[in-house]
């Protein structure tokens, strides 16, 4: 286990230098700077090494059992009342919400190690 007071990019050249999941979770990259921050959470719940549980999404928002990414993202908009005037939900903020609590600490995840 290593103590450091910031994160610990990759080597370069290491397999591991593109992973977005992690740069983003160990503040490599600022949330702002984020294009898509819907697609880059996706990215951190299903394609990466980090375990979110979906419990601690439903406790953390307090939000009913969800079926895929899209519904997740829809029900938390709607408890966050993250909407246009129209009535269109704001996905890209609810997505930039649950990053931000990620990063905070607010959802637990843990990384699988690498064997």
């Amino acid at each position: 286990m290593l103590d450091t007071y910031g994160p610990v990019m990759p080597a370069s050249g290491s397999d591991d230098s593109g992973d977005l999941a992690s740069q983003v979770l160990h503040k490599g990259v600022n949330l702002c700077d984020l294009p898509d921050k819907k697609a880059a959470l996706e990215f951190i719940m299903s394609k990466s090494s980090m375990v979110i549980g979906t419990l601690d999404i439903l406790k953390a928002y307090k939000i009913a059992k969800f079926k895929n990414f899209e519904t997740m993202l829809k029900f938390i908009a709607k408890k966050l009342n993250l909407a246009e005037a129209g009535g269109k939900l704001l996905l890209e903020k609810a997505a930039e919400v649950v990053i931000d609590d990620l990063m905070s600490g607010k959802i637990k995840y843990y990384t699988e190690c690498k064997r």
